[in-house]
């Protein structure tokens, strides 16, 4: 009779175990499914790289992402001039406060202005103070237009 008891418990501790172990197994991508941008900084030890696959910018957009975030002062000149982020002069610092800029780039030179189709182009957004730059990979016109709101939203929920 006791066997009988036991038997719905230990399926009970089975199934709970196995959705904790499902919610805790690290979800990670091959370098390979990141994309281009991702492995070109993967192995920079002066910047750290991420990538978000699916990002939620909305209730019906989503995007990939790109993140990278300089580790160093060399890190931050490198993205910098990567992105053709304006390099301010010493004394204009003083106004950099925590929000985040954005610009469109072809998607596969980040350093030259956009490309007049905007589907050929990528959104970066980037923070001074943070010397983060959040690359969101851009294929449908719902991206493009949904994406500046986002970061519009972004900058007055955190300031």
């Amino acid at each position: 009779m006791k066997k009988r008891r036991l038997l719905p418990l230990a399926l009970l501790v089975a199934v709970a175990g196995c959705v904790v172990a499902a919610r805790l197994w690290p979800r990670t991508l091959s370098d390979e499914r990141c994309g281009e941008l991702y492995r070109a900084y993967a192995d920079n030890p002066e910047v750290k790289a991420s990538f978000v696959k699916d990002f939620r910018v909305n209730d019906t957009v989503v995007a990939d992402v790109t993140l990278l975030k300089a580790l160093s002062d060399t890190g931050w000149a490198l993205l910098q001039k990567d992105f053709n982020i304006y390099v301010p002069e010493e004394e204009d610092t003083i106004f950099l406060i925590d929000v985040y800029f954005w610009k469109t780039f072809p998607k596969s030179h980040p350093s030259l202005p956009p490309d007049s189709n905007r589907l050929n182009n990528d959104i970066a957004a980037y923070s001074y103070p943070r010397r983060v730059v959040g690359v969101f990979s851009i294929k449908d016109e719902k991206q493009m237009k949904a994406i500046p709101y986002f970061i519009a939203d972004y900058n007055i929920a955190n300031n």
